[in-house]
């Protein structure tokens, strides 16, 4: 066996590892989320004005905080429903959040 095969079939075996491994450590890797900052975050960003609004972003942030809703997922579409349509984002981030929330078997 020479260098060369050697070092491909140690570079393979490494990445393969790693492939099964870094799922555990970014799921492990969850960050700890500040609620009440997470809240003011959405309702002032998501420009909520409604009582049924408010409701909704309490029921997200709470699911959120019962490990049953990704924070990064609703980072995420916080960050979207923003860029889509800056005036009313709300709609689009409600919408989304929604079918997300769906796919996993929940509904808010």
């Amino acid at each position: 066996m020479n260098r060369r095969s050697w070092l491909k079939q140690f570079a393979g075996g490494a990445a393969a590892l790693l492939g099964l491994l870094l799922p555990r450590w970014v799921r492990a890797a969850e960050p700890q989320v500040d609620l009440k900052a997470m809240r003011k975050q959405l309702e002032q960003g998501l420009r909520v004005t409604t009582d049924a609004q408010r409701a909704y972003i309490d029921r997200v942030v709470t699911l959120v905080g019962q490990k049953k809703l990704s924070a990064t997922l609703v980072y995420a579409l916080f960050k979207w429903a923003r860029k889509r349509y800056p005036r009313f984002p709300f709609i689009y981030f409600r919408r989304a959040l929604d079918l997300m929330a769906k796919k996993q078997g929940l509904t808010i």
